[in-house]
């Protein structure tokens, strides 16, 4: 047992070695991954951790549809996280969706397959990065696909559920969507700066009785998880079990 442990121990040590190595030649980030999972369990993640049934009694039993699970690109939900958003989908059962945060459409897809087939999926996005009004984090530009964005959903037969919206989020204006919005999804701009803005809208557009769920709510975003502290005192923040989302029930 002891040498099985050793070996497993020297394994271990070798890989960690190699990418450390990776990671001085700036290819790789050793340390990303294991510094996120020690912030869950540190003093610096507030939000209370929760199973997905505890939010949404008996989801897990349901049926959901999943496309273009695999492969996952980067910037785009873990195979969880997407489970995560079509079980909430079907208990929620939203007439209206607003997702703030393109990218490839992905998630919007299956936000629209997952729902009533009457449900009305807004996305917005940002069509020239220029004309962003507020200061986003540096790797945000990555996830500007410009008229590319959407192009999952693009010509599915769910195209027909899906409004693709452009403008700068902070731009927006959500008037008309106020109360209106049984699941608003976050998942723009990282900075604290776009967070607060696009947090402020998406608690103005949840109607009574939805959801608000945000993304990235991890060690790499503190625009994201500063902000979500912040306002945790006033609002019923929780964190998604096994996931980067944080949610609220309205």
């Amino acid at each position: 047992m002891l040498t099985q442990r050793v070996t497993q121990l020297a394994t271990i040590a070798k890989y960690g070695a190699r990418k450390f190595a990776m990671g001085l030649q700036g290819k790789a980030n050793p340390l990303a991954e294991v510094y996120d999972i020690a912030w869950f369990q540190s003093k610096g993640k507030k939000l209370p951790t929760v199973p997905l049934e505890e939010v949404f009694p008996g989801s897990t039993n349901l049926s959901i549809r999943l496309d273009h699970s695999l492969p996952k690109a980067t910037g785009n939900l873990t195979m969880d996280e997407l489970v995560v958003m079509a079980l909430t989908c079907q208990w929620l059962k939203p007439a209206v969706v607003f997702e703030i945060g393109t990218f490839n459409g992905r998630t919007t897809l299956n936000l629209a397959a997952n729902s009533p087939a009457d449900t009305k999926v807004y996305t917005l996005d940002l069509e020239d990065p220029a004309a962003a009004q507020l200061k986003a984090d540096q790797e945000d530009a990555d996830y500007h696909l410009l008229k590319q964005s959407g192009n999952y959903f693009h010509g599915t037969e769910f195209s027909r559920k899906i409004e693709q919206l452009w403008c700068d989020s902070a731009r927006f204006d959500e008037t008309r969507f106020r109360g209106q919005v049984d699941l608003v999804f976050v998942d723009g701009a990282h900075s604290y700066d776009y967070v607060r803005s696009d947090t402020t809208k998406a608690l103005a557009m949840v109607s009574q009785g939805g959801a608000i769920l945000w993304h990235d709510y991890c060690a790499w975003y503190p625009g994201v998880y500063d902000y979500l502290h912040e306002i945790l005192p006033s609002h019923d923040l929780r964190h998604i079990q096994g996931t980067h989302f944080a949610i609220l029930r309205n």
